[in-house]
């Protein structure tokens, strides 16, 4: 058994709140409404909740080499961008979400994993691991929980999944894109691990135990903190009037969620009957730099043909910049090309 030393600055009031939407805007709107409006001197707050299924990408991530976009768009599965870094995560009904809210200076992810790895061996004899560091919990080398963390002004967060029951098998088809192969970018990318769920590795009686959970980590933080109140909330973070709900629509839009994403390169190409075709399409923050087509007609003549740019990375802003190729090239190829371009996944966006 782990033995952990407290050496932190105690504080007066932990609050454990059990968020009752399962909506993921508004679960994460709350979580970065709390952090931000928060005096942390004397205090610290635990947050746990479920969420409807999603894919949560980094703040400095791309989605379309994180995500199989168009498998959730056919599934009905969620696109969203916390505000903290770290990697893509799938979750849903059988996965908990944990966030530790501290002051900067009581901000100590290793401890927190410790907290849940000791529940996780003392309370259901699962033997486990937590990574230096990151702070990710593993079983027999499997990932049931991974981590990220935020940190501005005086308060800090540390925010975790933890893998219940979730089907490892959506896990794999939502976090693996097929366009990778045809983008460059400067966006940080996920670190995969194999995965595993504590549904797979425990017997019947102690599966129906593992709601329980939040009370047993609550109880064992509330323990290493030295609080000397415990104070339980149940809140529903999606209230139409609530003082969050700004940061609910700004975690919805298409600039938060795609056009944040850091520079990147889309380089798809084809081949006709009469020749073949490159495109690039650079973008920064959602916005389209530079739109270079380049067609060689087997045998024959060969263009490259600089589009207008500066407009969103969407299919209705940047496919109507092709007319301009009516001018450069035979009706045929323009015709091929237009139709081949509409078909880029680049477009599905859910």
């Amino acid at each position: 058994m782990a033995i952990y030393v407290v050496s932190r600055r105690c504080v007066s009031t932990l609050a454990s709140y059990r968020l009752t939407s399962r909506d993921v805007y508004s679960n994460l709107a709350f979580e970065t409404w709390m952090h931000e409006n928060t005096d942390w001197k004397r205090q610290s707050a635990l947050l746990f909740w479920y969420n409807e299924p999603c894919v949560v990408i980094g703040s400095h991530q791309n989605p379309w080499i994180e995500c199989n976009l168009e498998m959730m768009q056919r599934d009905n599965v969620k696109l969203a961008r916390r505000r903290s870094g770290g990697g893509a995560v799938f979750h849903d009904g059988g996965n908990l979400n944990i966030t530790f809210m501290t002051s900067r200076e009581n901000h100590d992810p290793e401890m927190n994993a410790s907290v849940i790895s000791d529940v996780l061996r003392n309370s259901f004899g699962l033997e486990n691991d937590v990574l230096p560091r990151r702070s990710d919990i593993f079983i027999d080398g499997k990932k049931v929980s991974g981590s990220a963390f935020r940190l501005t002004g005086n308060g800090a967060y540390h925010h975790c999944t933890l893998l219940l029951r979730t089907d490892a098998r959506q896990i794999s088809t939502y976090l693996s894109s097929n366009m990778a192969n045809n983008i460059e970018t400067q966006a940080i990318a996920s670190v995969r691990s194999p995965v595993t769920t504590l549904s797979r590795v425990t017997n019947t009686e102690i599966h129906n135990q593992l709601e329980h959970l939040p009370d047993l980590i609550a109880e064992e933080y509330w323990k290493r903190t030295q609080a000397q109140v415990l104070v339980t909330h149940r809140q529903d973070a999606n209230q139409l009037k609530t003082p969050w709900r700004t940061q609910v629509s700004r975690l919805k839009s298409w600039t938060w969620r795609y056009g944040h994403s850091p520079r990147m390169v889309y380089t798809p190409q084809v081949s006709f009957d009469w020749g073949t075709v490159r495109a690039t399409i650079e973008s920064k923050k959602g916005i389209v730099q530079q739109f270079h087509i380049d067609i060689n007609e087997e045998g024959n003549s060969s263009w490259s043909v600089n589009l207008k740019h500066g407009n969103e990375l969407t299919k209705d802003s940047t496919l109507p910049r092709l007319d301009a190729l009516k001018r450069h090239i035979p009706m045929h190829m323009y015709t091929a090309f237009v139709a081949w371009c509409e078909s880029w996944p680049l477009w599905i966006q859910p």
